[in-house]
């Protein structure tokens, strides 16, 4: 959407408490100028966007009121042109906004998905954006909320000190359909990799809320669940000689990914160990 041509501020979006039960979404930004900007003196205008679940970019305008009124526009990613703006100021040396609030979005009726916010300023003439920032947030009733996106880590056996490579891609569809593309390096179970696989299944959810996993994998038969709190528990049957099954708990949420596991071999012994991923679409702005 956005190409900027300086960094002269550091933007930043904040989408706090974008939890699918929440009855709306607090969007905010702030504005902090570089001792060194050229751009001091310059006028400039502020641009706030949401793009929603299917492409749609809204951008928004503050009127004249007391308190103002974010009025939204349907505009075009590939067009500034079609841009309107938040408002206009003139950028000055030191300017440290520190988080304001711009945008309540009650969640009632909303599309169900992945929203992403945006913020930007940039100069008039030539108009060239200068700083943008964006956030990803979900709007929906599944316990996955948040946790879809794409998770990219490494898994440590803490036991015998092998690791690789750990990328999952969340995905769900308005039907109530999911998919775990699971993508792991390195030497599983003592074997290579298994290639890259799916796990799917559906958001409906057990009497406590969890939504349960049941699927057939290359590595084994994966069971287990995933809770409205992003908790994730379950068990693996592995399909490698001398290993009975693995246990895994932990977390999955917006940020990142965290459990813990254990190895249960033939013979009694186990081993342990842990996976853990950074989100790599929390952030990223289309």
């Amino acid at each position: 959407m956005f190409a900027a041509s300086a960094a002269y501020a550091a933007v930043s979006v904040d989408t706090s408490g974008a939890r699918p039960a929440d009855a709306s979404i607090q969007i905010g930004a702030s504005v902090d100028s570089r001792s060194d900007s050229a751009a001091v003196g310059q006028n400039m205008d502020a641009y706030l966007g949401i793009v929603t679940p299917g492409g749609v970019l809204y951008t928004f305008t503050a009127s004249s009121l007391e308190p103002p009124v974010l009025a939204p526009y349907v505009s075009s990613l590939g067009d500034s042109q079609t841009w309107h703006k938040l408002l206009s100021f003139q950028y000055v040396h030191g300017l440290d906004t520190g988080l304001v609030n711009l945008l309540t979005v009650p969640t009632a009726g909303l599309e169900q998905g992945v929203y992403t916010a945006y913020f930007a300023i940039a100069t008039r003439e030539p108009f060239a954006v200068q700083a943008y920032d964006c956030k990803k947030f979900y709007v929906g009733d599944s316990p996955l909320g948040n946790a879809v996106g794409t998770f990219s880590g490494t898994w440590t056996n803490q036991t015998y000190g092998s690791s690789g490579g750990a990328s999952f891609v969340v995905t769900q569809d308005t039907s109530g359909g999911f998919s775990i593309k699971t993508n792991l390096t390195g030497n599983v179970f003592g074997s290579p990799a298994p290639g890259e696989f799916t796990i799917n299944g559906n958001t409906s959810t057990d009497a406590q809320g969890n939504i349960v996993l049941n699927s057939a994998t290359p590595i084994g038969y994966l069971s287990g669940s995933i809770g409205a709190d992003g908790k994730l528990q379950g068990s693996l049957s592995v399909n490698s000689q001398g290993i009975n099954s693995l246990d895994f708990s932990g977390t999955v949420q917006g940020p990142s990914l965290n459990f813990n596991y254990t190895v249960n071999f033939v013979g009694g012994s186990t081993a342990s160990g842990v996976v853990t991923g950074t989100n790599t679409t929390a952030n990223s702005c289309l």
